[in-house]
């Protein structure tokens, strides 16, 4: 974000912002047409509030908020790898949304508490744009090293 006052428009690339605490600000990752529509299912196990219990191939339309994904994501990709959070894993799903702004929104109220721990890697923001009947944009940290935690859902 620029201290002009006005919203940055998303750039079609990953990139950081200036250092905040341990944490940087990423402008939002746009992934487009890769993720036009996934054929992959749902291979992971869940639990019935729809926590990932065993890991597996998970198309980017199921994608849900919460789901941890083993990483890195690609910057074109119809399936990643979900895997509990308690498993080692680069990113996590923190929203879903009608638009990138929606990440951006969401990650600035996250990032004050996430600035406090000192004990994180470097988190970045991404979003995957998902076409599947209507278009929707799935907003992910993306983690500089593995971690075995739930950032989304800490007490789950």
């Amino acid at each position: 974000m620029q201290a002009t006052g006005e919203r940055d428009v998303p750039r079609l690339r990953r990139g950081c912002g200036p250092p905040l605490s341990l944490l940087r600000l990423a402008v939002v990752m746009l992934v487009l047409g890769g993720c036009s529509r996934s054929v992959v299912a749902d291979q992971t196990l869940r639990s019935p509030s729809g926590s990932i219990l065993e890991p597996g191939e998970l198309g980017t339309v199921h994608l849900r908020i919460g789901d941890c994904v083993r990483g890195p994501i690609p910057d074109v990709v119809d399936a990643l790898y979900g895997v509990p959070c308690q498993r080692a894993h680069l990113a996590q799903v923190f929203a879903i949304g009608d638009g990138p702004e929606t990440c951006v929104e969401m990650f600035d109220r996250a990032l004050g508490s996430l600035a406090v721990r000192t004990d994180l890697p470097r988190v970045d923001l991404s979003a995957l744009v998902v076409t599947e009947g209507r278009e929707r944009v799935v907003c992910m940290l993306e983690l500089a090293e593995p971690i075995t935690e739930d950032l989304v859902r800490p007490q789950a």
